[in-house]
């Protein structure tokens, strides 16, 4: 609640001052996060299923996983060096020397909700409630999964021809809506 209106700090009178400053209030939903470790992986293995292990290709010396950068990535170009792992001609009944999850992470994830809401009373009985909800409010766009193996927006088969490449989607653009409850 804001400091503004009938019994609060600042404007404390009633009628006008009160029902345009008081009964204000605000909320904030911000989330943010690291990206998820990528973890790589190759499709073309032939290491017996009863194994249950996955070919892992290493990450080569002196090479960086990735094509781009971060900071400025271009969506239709592969985001990972394939030149940077092992060869996938290396994995004949061989499972990898890679580690299974990386030290390396996609792209962060950050959101802000935001709400601001007008409490208004009309009489004793009925109250007035109108409130402007930003979902998304800076209108950032994060990268989502597609859905396969890992969740990981970007393909991490190095036996794919789609390698590093973006395969997923976006979270939804900022959405802003109105509401207006009246109570009694």
């Amino acid at each position: 609640q804001l400091p503004f209106g009938k019994g609060k700090q600042f404007l404390n009178s009633g009628g006008f001052i009160d029902k345009v400053f008081g009964g204000w209030e605000t909320s904030l939903d911000f989330r943010a996060s690291s990206g998820t470790p990528l973890f790589f992986r190759s499709g073309t293995c032939n290491v017996p299923g009863q194994f249950r292990v996955a070919c892992i290709p290493s990450l080569l010396p002196g090479k960086s996983p990735f094509a781009q950068s971060l900071g400025s990535f271009n969506p239709n170009l592969p985001l990972y060096n394939k030149a940077a792992f092992e060869p996938v001609t290396d994995f004949n009944f061989f499972a990898g020397q890679g580690p299974r999850v990386t030290n390396y992470r996609t792209f962060g994830y950050a959101n802000l909700d935001f709400v601001v809401t007008k409490n208004v009373s009309l009489t004793e009985r009925f109250k007035l409630q109108i409130s402007g909800q930003a979902f998304n409010a800076l209108n950032q766009h994060n990268f989502t999964c597609a859905g396969f193996a890992g969740c990981a927006p970007f393909n991490t088969d190095i036996a794919s021809g789609d390698f590093g490449k973006w395969n997923g989607g976006v979270t939804t653009p900022r959405n802003v809506q109105l509401v207006g409850r009246i109570t009694f």
